[in-house]
């Protein structure tokens, strides 16, 4: 006769016992993990196993099949209760097919859902039920209208329209850089020239540039702006009688025009007459945001 060695019992104890604690405690811990349900299965079925072989009179006899898999013992009890399990729990965890009604906080007239690539307003769905929070028939959004409105340093992206609401801000700083302006203000650097005959050069001072006459024909004075330390033109353009433009030299921008003008030839019969001539005025100005 042979008998059991005490130590090899009592290890078998503990394993069984640890196998029973870990199936049944893990499985309520993957519960609330919201694990698969095939996982929680196989731990709720290998405690349920360990416990029918070791407490509950064994498992002689039991037999799991399966197509034409056929398993007795303990691991039919571990695979069929596992199976049963799984079948269960899919039933219970599956997603509600049918929701009579949904609610939103913040509530869901307060908000528009957007479209992150093109920003206009779209319809939801909720998922599993027949519910759809529509675009509403006056949403600023429709088709996507901006307005901006300034406030000190800050300029505010706002939607148009008595529902609209601002989308966020930028600093004038940040958009000086796309020459964007909407008012434009004297420096005081100007000067207003004598009368130039054609060929003629101009100090400019304090601006940084001289002036020099070309032509005059058609009722246009042709000039050129000069680099002070070069000589070399760096703007080259003709006003029309006594109108005005806008020129941009380096990095800032002038206003140049006519404030008097004869193109008439000199008369050599007349005293008083004298060789065409224009007289301009160039200011430096700055355009920027308010």
């Amino acid at each position: 006769m042979s008998e059991e060695h005490p130590d090899k019992s009592e290890f078998e104890n503990r394993v069984i016992l640890v196998v029973i604690l870990t199936g049944f405690i893990g499985s309520v811990v993957l519960y609330f993990l919201k694990v698969p349900p095939i996982v929680m299965s196989i731990f709720l079925g290998s405690g349920i196993s360990a416990l029918v072989y070791r407490f509950l009179g064994g498992a002689a006899g039991a037999s799991f099949v399966m197509g034409t898999l056929k398993l007795s013992g303990s691991i039919a009890v571990l695979l069929g209760s596992a199976y049963y399990i799984n079948q269960q729990l899919e039933r219970q965890l599956k997603p509600i097919s049918k929701i009579e009604k949904v609610t939103f906080s913040p509530q869901k007239n307060t908000w528009i859902a957007l479209d992150k690539s093109s920003g206009k307003a779209v319809e939801i769905k909720i998922n599993e039920t027949d519910q759809v929070i529509t675009t509403p028939a006056n949403s600023p959004f429709r088709n996507n209208p901006l307005k901006l409105h300034t406030n000190g340093e800050k300029i505010y992206i706002s939607s148009e329209g008595d529902q609209g609401f601002f989308l966020g801000q930028i600093s004038k700083s940040e958009l000086k850089s796309l020459n964007l302006y909407n008012t434009i203000i004297s420096t005081g650097n100007y000067v207003v020239t004598d009368r130039l005959e054609i060929n003629k050069h101009a100090n400019l001072t304090p601006l940084p540039f001289n002036m020099r006459t070309t032509a005059y024909a058609n009722e246009y004075s042709e000039f050129q702006l000069l680099d002070r330390t070069s000589g070399e033109a760096i703007y080259s353009s003709q006003i029309y009688r006594r109108r005005f433009q806008l020129a941009q030299v380096g990095d800032k921008n002038y206003m140049i025009g006519v404030v008097e003008v004869n193109h008439s030839p000199k008369n050599p019969d007349d005293p008083n007459s004298r060789e065409p001539y224009a007289k301009f005025v160039i200011a430096e100005i700055v355009a920027e945001l308010k």
